[in-house]
């Protein structure tokens, strides 16, 4: 027994060690790493509006709920390229348009065109342009949830509510300012995750509604931008944060007749089990916090170097962080001073009291009158001084990036007929500043850059370059795509400020030619860390004689080495079968 034990003892070390002293170091490819690939490779053919592509490389893991998965996590990634397709009501619509299905021996990616792609590309266009100007409203050093309710405060301001030809993909949200529930949520969901932040598309069929779920620090908060935009016309204010970031008990008070099922939704984007997720039980802004009682009596909200300032109940410019924490008085007025309103336009702020608008810095003093309201602009024909007090509320950027403003006075509320110049004295585009300033990226996978903390002027004039487009090109919409191992500067040149981003690529790619039906094994991108062994592809009434790095069939290649850094475009050779 003992003699036995000890051979199979034997035995087993041997063949250990035989593993470990002769076994091949092969690229590793994980279930993880593959559905990456497959996922960016997805990504890109809807990003490109293809309708047909080989997808044979992919044939294995294309099947069953992986596949599924997959697609449909490239089709959340893509939310620009639906929109533009015109695809409505993203948490189902979008699987009776893309599908990577058997099309005889093959694996085939399926898109189903509704429009031409001339149409696609300019709709496209648009929506990557609209994208730039509402990501510039977030600013360094933001929190999630801080950019989350700076995008949610300017998609509510710049806004409204209409039934428009496109109004439920979010491409009017964006382009025309103008949409309904889906549309909202659509837009808000496609600037959050392209911040990085989690955040998903709830319907409720049964209620004809849609509003977000967006994930902060593991807890899922409900935003409903249908309730922040509004009607009202009361001091100009239309902005309305009763469900924004909102935990389930202020989201069933903010939507009277919603029961618990009904908040769960029907669908969503992500395919989320919004029963078993962490739902926040309440508020991320407090509901007795000054700062919540204070934004939702004066709806102006503005950020800067950590802070939000807000005007509160007591009639005083507060900072504090957004949980309310940290609180100071910025600018207390004198008794007979009212603040209307108080924005940040172009580094400044700009502060209404009574009548009047003052420029002030970010510690409360103020700098220079800009504006007092005009005789011509009261709308009465009265003299008493009594009808004639007015004060000025809600501002707005006007098309020609002047600021407009509301005026309040015992006949209602009204715009008024004055404007104000903000780039004499302030910077026109802001203080731009790029979304990371150092990237390192995978050859074959793309990256998206923004400018943040630009005006909307200054969004829609960003010029992006690469300092080297064999290793990282970038489009003019900010996306990086990597090709090759090596390091670029990205550039982007708004006005006469250049912003610039350090790419470091690492990895190469491989493209297959000529292949018929493509091992599934053969990897389009590798990190140059372990060697590859080439698998044979298949072609029906052919043998296959090998891969080669040329057209002519001269130079064969069965393995890539180890630390290879070279990009390999292989083609398959075939010799008919006798």
């Amino acid at each position: 027994m003992k003699k036995r034990f000890r051979a199979i003892v034997f035995i087993l070390v041997c063949c250990f060690f035989g593993g470990f002293f002769f076994h091949s170091t092969v690229e590793a490819r994980t279930t993880a790493e593959q559905k990456k690939e497959y996922v960016a490779a997805l990504s890109q053919l809807m990003k490109d509006g293809v309708e047909k592509k080989n997808m044979d490389i992919y044939a294995q893991i294309a099947k069953g709920n992986t596949g599924k998965n997959a697609l449909r996590q490239a089709a959340v990634q893509n939310r620009a390229a639906l929109m533009a397709e015109g695809i409505d009501f993203l948490d189902g619509n979008w699987i009776n348009y893309y599908a990577v299905e058997s099309s005889g021996e093959h694996t085939v990616f399926n898109s189903t065109k509704t429009i031409s792609r001339k149409l696609y590309r300019r709709r496209y266009q648009k929506i990557m342009r609209a994208l730039g100007e509402v990501l510039s409203c977030v600013e360094p050093g933001m929190s999630d949830a801080d950019k989350a309710m700076a995008v949610y405060y300017y998609l509510a301001k710049n806004t409204v509510y209409e039934n428009t030809e496109d109004c439920h993909t979010g491409y009017d949200v964006l382009v025309n300012h103008a949409g309904v529930c889906d549309g909202f949520a659509n837009a808000y969901a496609l600037a959050l995750n392209t911040l990085g932040i989690r955040c998903a598309v709830v319907s409720n069929y049964s209620k004809d509604h849609s509003w977000n779920l967006v994930r902060i620090d593991g807890t899922w908060y409900f935003c409903d931008l249908t309730n922040g935009i509004g009607t009202g016309n009361n001091e100009g204010t239309v902005i309305s944060y009763s469900s924004c970031l909102v935990g389930v008990g202020s989201f069933l008070s903010s939507h009277p007749g919603y029961t618990m099922q009904d908040i769960y939704g029907e669908g969503n984007s992500d395919g989320l089990n919004t029963r078993k997720i962490a739902l926040a039980q309440s508020d991320y802004i407090p509901v007795r916090s000054a700062i919540r009682t204070g934004i939702s009596a004066k709806t102006c909200l503005f950020y800067q170097k950590g802070y939000w300032y807000w005007i509160s109940t007591g009639n005083m410019l507060k900072k504090s962080k957004l949980d309310g924490s940290e609180e100071t008085t910025v600018y207390a007025p004198a008794d007979d001073k009212h603040i209307g309103w108080a924005e940040e336009f172009n580094e400044m702020i700009f502060i209404s009291l009574n009548d009047t608008i003052y420029r002030m810095d970010y510690k409360g003093n103020l700098k220079e009158q800009v504006r007092q309201v005009s005789a011509a602009e009261y709308k009465h024909e009265v003299s008493s001084y009594f009808w004639q007090l007015a004060y000025v509320g809600r501002f707005y950027r006007n098309s020609d990036s002047t600021i407009g403003y509301y005026i309040t006075d015992l006949t209602g509320a009204r715009r008024g007929a004055g404007s104000i110049s903000v780039d004499y004295a302030g910077r026109q585009y802001g203080r731009p500043k790029l979304s990371e300033r150092r990237l390192k990226m995978r050859a074959g996978y793309e990256q998206q850059l923004y400018v943040m903390r630009t005006t909307p002027a200054g969004a829609g004039k960003i010029r992006w370059k690469s300092s080297n487009t064999s290793v990282a090109e970038v489009d003019q919409f900010g996306c990086v795509t990597a090709k090759k191992k090596g390091n670029a500067v990205i550039t982007a040149t708004i006005g006469n400020k250049k912003l610039k981003c350090t790419v470091k690529v690492s990895g190469y790619t491989i493209t297959y030619k000529k292949v018929g039906i493509n091992s599934s094994d053969n990897v389009a991108t590798a990190s140059g860390k372990r060697k590859i062994v080439l698998k044979e592809p298949e072609k029906e009434g052919f043998d296959f004689e090998g891969w080669y790095t040329d057209k002519t069939y001269e130079n064969e290649v069965t393995v890539i080495k180890k630390g290879n850094s070279q990009n390999y475009t292989l083609y398959a050779k075939w010799e008919k079968e006798e």
